[in-house]
């Protein structure tokens, strides 16, 4: 670690990630298996790190619907019973499961699909307004590129 900076790994890590997405949307892979590489990696170029900002976290509808399913539950003359009947693989989550979700909302009146994806929209912008703000690095971004040399051939120098 200490023959390499921050810095240079920083700008390494950007310029090689790009170079892997070119060879991904060339059809190239990375097969299974040990491959030995002997190969010099020069980095020429500048790294520029943005000034950290405030954002806000992802939002998780899921975590809200295990509230609102359990809170709903809570609320029924037989909760257990009311939860089971949703819940239970051989009952409404296994068919979905089955079926898949897609499957399931295609079969759902498209009024009633509108209704939830508008709740979905309007609790992601309640979100946004009352969800603490954390911490976010700056933008870095990457302006140089890597060359490898055959090892043996740098080694001659």
């Amino acid at each position: 670690m200490e023959n390499i900076t921050l810095e240079a790994a920083t700008l390494m890590n950007k310029l090689s990630s790009k170079i892997i997405d070119t060879y991904k949307k060339a059809g190239s892979n990375l097969e299974p298996g040990n491959y030995t590489v002997k190969e010099v990696v020069c980095v020429d170029g500048s790294v520029c790190r943005g000034e950290p900002t405030k954002t806000t976290p992802a939002f998780r509808m899921d975590s809200y619907y295990k509230a609102l399913v359990l809170k709903y539950a809570s609320m029924q003359e037989d909760p257990e019973a009311w939860l089971r009947s949703i819940m239970d693989i051989d009952g409404a989550l296994g068919a979905t499961v089955q079926l898949g979700s897609d499957v399931v909302i295609n079969s759902i009146d498209a009024d009633l699909v509108a209704l939830h994806d508008q709740g979905v929209r309007l609790a992601k912008d309640k979100y946004q307004t009352v969800a603490k703000k954390v911490d976010r690095s700056g933008t870095t971004t990457a302006i140089g590129g890597l060359d490898a040399y055959e090892m043996a051939k740098q080694l001659e120098k």
